[in-house]
């Protein structure tokens, strides 16, 4: 409970304790509210709007007063909340690690140990993996994914608790760096890396699938246009088609044309990535609806 009223003083919202001391009751800050209708469990953080704003957690609310304008821009507000709330806890140990030592597989597809420093990417002498380190959108070191060698499966393990659903990679760098933010949105990590290596201002969803909190996150920084590079497979077809749905709402939106040959942006060379052809999403959705394709980049396979 004291978490949760840390919480929502750092908001500043002021409001009445229910007598069982489990509900905060105020006016709600989604709607213009002259009799108190907005409850927060001081348990789990959930607030609920009983006017018909919804409900949440309590770090989701901040992204929507942000969005709306109703909060000044703070990238770090909503993990603060979040942490106050839930407390989130990651019980990992950050494992030794070497930057002098990269596995083969990682430089025959052209990575460098430059592209692996820009990122805290080190060579895991115990486990004989690279291990790539995952952080928050405002920085906080939250855990890891280890790649082993191409030949052991599954090639991506994650540290225990990882809250990858929470997360978008490399948003904190993308957060702090100046100038245009045309934001491309990849799948994972290594992607991510590589294309950064490119020139590209990059995050990834860690997987093809995607949630709700992680599109806020996305629209949290502010993204002068959001490029899509799913896969070149269903899944990443699929990606690109549904996350366009969502961020078309808050940003000009396009599919980088990656071509057949390539499985991913990986496959692409640094010196052409960067100038790869941005399909409007519009367009690509109305090719993607009629079972087609758009330029070289394949529709998803249900839509065949």
């Amino acid at each position: 409970m004291t978490r949760v009223l840390d919480a929502l003083r750092t908001l500043g919202l002021e409001g009445v304790i229910s007598t069982d001391r489990h509900w905060f009751r105020c006016c709600c800050p989604l709607h213009d509210d002259r009799s108190p209708s907005f409850s927060v469990n001081l348990d789990s953080g959930h607030y609920y709007c009983y006017a018909g704003c919804g409900n949440g957690k309590l770090h989701e609310l901040v992204l929507e007063l942000m969005r709306r304008g109703q909060l000044d821009f703070d990238p770090n507000l909503s993990t603060r909340i979040e942490l106050q709330e839930r407390e989130i806890r990651v019980d990992f140990k950050m494992p030794k690690l070497n930057y002098s030592m990269m596995l083969g597989s990682f430089l025959h597809r052209g990575f460098t140990f430059d592209m692996m420093r820009a990122f805290e990417i080190g060579y895991d002498i115990e486990l004989k993996s690279m291990f790539i380190p995952v952080h928050t959108i405002d920085g906080r070191l939250v855990g890891g994914i280890w790649r082993q060698r191409d030949y052991e499966l599954p090639k991506y393990l994650n540290t225990q608790g990882l809250p990858r659903q929470e997360l978008l990679f490399n948003a904190h760098r993308v957060m702090a760096a100046q100038g245009k933010r045309d934001i491309l949105c990849l799948e994972g990590p290594l992607d991510c890396v590589w294309a950064s290596a490119a020139g590209y201002m990059a995050v990834a969803f860690l997987g093809s699938k995607f949630n709700e909190h992680q599109v806020r996150l996305l629209e949290v920084l502010k993204p002068d246009s959001v490029i899509l590079g799913g896969d070149n497979d269903a899944a990443g077809a699929t990606f690109n088609h549904k996350l366009g749905q969502q961020t078309l709402a808050f940003a000009p939106t396009y599919v980088l044309n990656v071509p057949t040959s390539a499985k991913d942006v990986q496959d692409v060379p640094l010196s052409t990535l960067l100038g790869l052809e941005r399909i409007p999403y519009l367009l690509y959705a109305l090719q993607v609806t009629r079972g087609v394709k758009v330029g070289e980049h394949g529709a998803p396979s249900d839509t065949k």
